[in-house]
C-alpha cells in the first residue's frame, strides 16, 4: 500500500513539474507570437492560427512538400509528404471537422536530463462538438525511438489538456482514391443549385449513380454537381469499394460519417495517362461553357466512358486531353476558312517558308554552297 501511494505521489509531482515547464508557442491570426502555459492553452483557437514552420523545398529532398486547398477552411494547408496530404484530404472530407491548422504550434519541454526538447505536430483539428485532436503523420516503419519519445510526450500533454491525439500511418488505398476523386469537385463552383435540388429528389431512394444522373439530364453536365454533393455529404455511397456506374447512391443521414464516397477506380486515373481529376476536368468544364466546338465535349465523353468502364475511352484519352488544352488556349490543329468552306490542314512552316539563301538574295541552297557551285551540286558517283 505504501509503495502504491509513493508511486502515485511521484507521478503527481512529475506531472506538476511537466505542466510548469511545458509551453506552447503559436502565431495568432494577426501574426503575433504567443507563448502559453498548459493552463492557458485550452481556450486558444489554434485552428485559426498561422503555421509556426515554413515548409521549404530543397534539391535532393526525399519528401514532397506542397499546399492543399481546404474546402473546410477556405485556404491552403501545408504538407510535407504525400501521407500528410492524404490525411489533410481526409480531414477536409470529414463533415465532423470544422477547423484544421497545419503546423499549429511548437510544444516545448525539458527532458529527464534537463535538455530542451520541442515538437511541432502536423495538424490541429477542431470538431463540431468543440473537442480538439492533434494529429501526427508518420509511417510505421519510419518511427525511430527519439521520435516515438516525442510522440508519447505529445500524447501526454494532449491528455492533460483534454485533447485527443492520433499518430496515424498509411491510409486505406480504396478510401483514399475515392476521396481524392471527389476532392476534384470540392470547390463551390461545382455547386449548381437547380441541378442539386433535382438530384436530391432523384436520390431520395437508393438509385444507381449513372441512372440517377441520366434522369436529371446529360450526365456530362450533371456528374460534377453529383460528385460535389457526395463530397459535402448530402449524398452518400459506399466508400470501401471503387465507384462504378452501378454504385448505389442515396441521401445522406445525420449519422453518416464523412462526406460521401465515389471512384476508387476514377481516383486511379490520375496515375495513368487517362483523364485526371485535376487539370482535364476543369478544362473540360471551361470548354463546355464556350460551346460544343471547343473540344470539351469530346473530353467529357471520355471521362464518362471511364466512369462506365468502357475500355474504348482509354484509346482516345490522350487525344481528348490535348484537344481540351488546345481549346483552353484558343488554338487548334486545323485552319478554318471563312464562310461555308471546309477546313483544310495547315502545313508545317518548314515546308512553306523560303530558305535562308533565298531570303539573302542568293540563288544557291546551303548544300550547293558547300559543294562549291552556284547551281545544283553534282551527284557523287560511287566508286567501283
Amino acid at each position: 500500500m505504501s509503495r502504491r501511494i509513493g508511486a502515485v505521489t511521484a507521478l503527481l509531482s512529475t506531472t506538476i513539474a511537466a505542466e510548469a515547464t511545458t509551453t506552447l508557442t503559436w502565431f495568432t491570426p494577426d501574426g503575433a507570437e504567443e507563448r502559453l502555459r498548459l493552463t492557458e492553452a485550452w481556450p486558444a483557437r489554434f485552428e485559426d492560427g498561422l503555421p509556426v514552420r515554413q515548409l521549404r523545398a530543397r534539391k535532393g529532398q526525399r519528401h514532397l512538400s506542397g499546399l492543399w486547398w481546404s474546402a473546410t477552411m477556405g485556404r491552403h494547408l501545408g504538407f510535407e509528404s504525400w501521407l500528410e496530404r492524404d490525411h489533410a484530404m481526409l480531414l477536409d472530407f470529414d463533415s465532423a471537422v470544422v477547423g484544421i491548422a497545419s503546423q499549429p504550434f511548437w510544444l516545448s519541454w525539458r527532458d529527464s536530463g534537463g535538455g530542451s526538447v520541442s515538437h511541432c505536430p502536423d495538424y490541429f483539428v477542431r470538431r463540431a462538438d468543440g473537442s480538439a485532436v492533434v494529429v501526427d503523420c508518420r509511417p510505421v516503419d519510419r518511427r525511430p525511438d527519439k521520435d516515438i519519445a516525442k510522440f508519447d510526450a505529445t500524447a501526454a500533454v494532449c491528455g492533460e489538456l483534454g485533447w485527443g491525439y492520433d499518430l496515424v500511418g498509411a491510409t486505406e488505398p480504396v478510401l483514399t482514391a475515392n476521396v481524392r476523386w471527389l476532392a476534384g469537385y470540392r470547390h463551390p463552383r461545382h455547386d449548381q443549385a437547380d441541378i442539386a435540388s433535382r438530384l436530391q429528389e432523384v436520390f431520395a431512394e437508393p438509385v444507381p449513380l449513372v441512372n440517377g444522373a441520366s434522369v436529371v439530364g446529360d450526365p456530362i453536365g450533371v456528374l460534377p454537381t453529383l460528385f460535389r454533393l457526395l463530397w459535402c455529404g448530402e449524398l452518400v455511397c459506399d466508400l470501401t469499394v471503387p465507384l462504378h456506374a452501378g454504385t448505389v447512391v442515396r441521401m445522406g443521414l445525420a449519422g453518416d460519417a464523412g462526406g460521401g464516397a465515389a471512384a476508387g477506380r476514377l481516383g486511379a486515373v490520375r496515375r495513368r495517362r487517362a483523364p485526371g481529376p485535376r487539370a482535364g476536368r476543369h478544362e473540360c468544364s471551361a470548354a463546355l461553357e464556350r460551346g460544343p466546338g471547343s473540344g470539351g465535349a469530346r473530353y467529357a465523353s471520355v471521362c464518362l466512358a471511364w466512369l462506365r468502364g468502357d475500355r474504348r475511352g482509354r484509346a482516345g484519352a490522350d487525344r481528348a486531353v490535348r484537344a481540351a488544352r488546345r481549346a483552353a488556349r484558343g488554338t487548334s490543329s486545323r485552319r478554318h476558312v471563312s464562310g461555308n468552306d471546309t477546313s483544310s490542314r495547315s502545313r508545317p512552316a518548314s515546308r512553306t517558308a523560303p530558305s535562308r539563301a533565298l531570303l539573302r538574295g542568293t540563288g544557291s541552297t546551303p548544300r550547293a554552297r558547300r559543294s562549291g557551285s552556284g547551281t545544283r551540286p553534282r551527284r557523287q558517283t560511287p566508286r567501283a
